[in-house]
This record gives C-alpha cells, structure tokens and sequence, in this order.
C-alpha cells in the first residue's frame, strides 16, 4: 500500500483499519495531470476513484476542492483524500455526494450495495499539535512555490540561490520543499530536483493564495473618472503591472474589466494623482481600481511587459468568485499556462 504520497499512503491505511479493503492502482490519467487513483471496497462491494490530495481541507477552502474535481474525467468516480475532515465539514460533503477519506479513519464512500459513513474521529494530540497548514500553503511558502512556478528550473538551483531568487528564509525553503515533495509536488534524487508544474499544484497555489498571501497584499482600493481609458494607462512608469481582470484583457480578448487590478512595490502617490483615484466613499458602489503590494523580485521566463505572470492572472480572476471571471481564467490557462502545467 506504499505510495509516493505519504498523506495517501495514512489515508490507505486509516482505510483498511476500518475494513475497507484499499488498494492503490496507479496514476491514472486526468484530463490535465495524473493523478493517483485506489480501490476501495467492502464485502467483495468495490469500486475505483481518482483521488485528489488536499492535505488541509477547511471550510473557507471547501468549496474550491469540490470546484476542483470537475477537472478530473466525468465518468471517474472521484475522492477527496486530507489529513482530517471534521464532522461539519464530512456534513458537508455527504451532502454533495462528495466521497472522501482522511488519516484518521473518517469516511464517506457509496459503494455498490454498500455505504460507508464515518465521522467524529479526531487526530490524536501528537498529531494535532503538528497539523496546521503546511509551510508550502502560508504565506512565505506561497512567495516561495509562485518563484518555482513562474521560473522554470528555479527548482533544481542551490537553496542559496532560491533563497536569493524569492527572498525567502534558508529555513522556509527547506520546509517548503520538504513539504512539496511530500505531496508529490516536488521530485527529488540526491541533489536532484523536480516541480510538478501540474493543474493541481497551481489550482492549490490558487486557493491558498486567496485565502492566505492575497489578503495581506491590498494597498487600497478606490474609484476613478478615468475608468473608460483604462488601456491608455501606462502603470509600468509608476513602477506597476496590470494583474486580474485588467491584466487578463491585455493577454486575451476577455472583455473590459470591471475591476482594475495593480500591483506595485514602488510609492503610490504619483500613480493614484495621473489617474484621479480617490479611496471608496459612502454611498458608491464597490471600488474600480485595487492596488495591491507586489510580493515577488525574480523576472519570470514568461514575463509580459506590462502585467504580473500569468499563474497570478489566474488566482486573481478565481478569487473573485465571479462566473465571468472564472471563464476568463480558463482562456487564460489554455492560452497562457497550459504549457507550463500539463
């Protein structure tokens, strides 16, 4: 039952206490990567999933994981596999006819004949203690995995150049990449190094970002009567690029933005003056223009003059929410990033 994916190998095994028989099959094909699939079974009752791996699922996350395995093959059974579904969270699964196991034994499974439900198991303290999100989903680690995204080979560099590269700790890249390849992100021989640049990792990277590093980067938001010349700006004098909706226009012919987004590590005042931004007052309706603070210094391989690298297009047009939004992020993946990620 041994896997390249330890948090699947515990899931298995959690599994196979309960008495469900559970077998790793290998990587079956995805309509983007490949992704493990098992068979589970109970009473001669079995079925195959493909599985995919969010090794600390939460409510603020849950939706994005269940959004995510429409990615795999329709007519694949799929299952979620995290280190512990809570009982709010198992509700809220079974509620969507979502199969899942965790480390602990929870479970929930519609085999032929056959239904599993198990919910309430808790870590056990000396694994609680350890459970918070992994290195590679805060903050500092998302700076570090958005550099080995976006800068192809950055992986298989010395620590102190990927230190020097992402301007991250020696120490947060070595948890980082412990944390990578213990997802299956990251392979590793001796001193040799690999990403997964998969679908997965950046949809991963996406929804931690939105919910992790994003918030933290927000400068302002404001108005402007200058919104219909928006194409005429030229931020990169300001020392800015065009990220989400607007940066997505530029790339694509994604309609007009009704969001202008912008990020900068370069002094606000003359950018927000040439463009008459003024903060949101009462009674407006939401802000047109956000300008966040830009987190990275590396110039990635697929640099565009005047916008932030595709993979932060991406998990800025999905963190609105919004159905425009997340059809522009598809044309942007299949314009802009499939390469990199299949």
């Amino acid at each position: 039952m041994e896997t390249t994916f330890p948090l699947l190998t515990a899931a298995l095994a959690a599994a196979a206490r309960q008495g469900i028989e559970a077998e790793l099959i290998a990587l079956e094909p995805r309509t983007i990567d490949p992704a493990p699939t098992v068979r589970l079974g109970v009473d001669g009752h079995a079925m195959s999933f493909v599985v995919d791996l969010k090794p600390d699922l939460a409510q603020n996350t849950l939706a994005d994981a269940v959004s995510a395995l429409d990615r795999f093959p329709a007519n694949k059974r799929k299952l979620l596999v995290a280190r512990h579904v809570s009982p709010p969270l198992a509700q809220a699964l079974k509620e969507r006819d979502v199969a899942f196991l965790d480390t602990v034994g929870n479970a929930y499974l519609r085999l032929p004949g056959v239904l599993v439900w198990v919910t309430g198991r808790k870590l056990p303290a000396a694994v609680g203690a350890v459970s918070a999100t992994p290195r590679a989903f805060q903050h500092k680690g998302l700076k570090l995995m958005f550099g080995l995204m976006v800068k192809p080979g950055l992986a298989e560099a010395p620590y102190r150049q990927i230190v020097a590269e992402t301007g991250v700790a020696l120490g947060t890249v070595t948890c980082v990449m412990r944390d990578l390849q213990g997802m299956g992100y990251l392979t590793a021989a001796g001193r040799r190094r690999k990403l997964r640049g998969t679908r997965n990792l950046l949809d991963d990277w996406a929804s931690a970002y939105r919910h992790s590093l994003r918030p933290r980067l927000l400068i302002g938001r404001y108005n402007t009567s200058h919104m219909e010349s928006w194409q005429d700006w030229r931020p990169e004098n300001h020392g800015a690029l065009w990220g989400g909706e607007s940066a997505a226009a530029v790339l694509t012919d994604n309609p007009a933005p009704e969001l202008l987004t912008l990020y900068t590590d370069q002094p606000t005042v003359q950018l927000i003056e040439d463009h008459n931004l003024h903060g949101v007052k009462r009674g407006e309706l939401e802000a047109r223009v956000e300008i966040r603070r830009k987190f990275w210094t590396m110039a990635p391989a697929h640099a565009h003059p005047a916008v932030t690298p595709p993979a932060l297009i991406y998990a800025d047009l999905l963190a609105t929410g919004s159905e425009r939004c997340v059809v522009a992020a598809e044309t942007l993946y299949a314009a802009h990033l499939a390469r990199f990620f299949e």
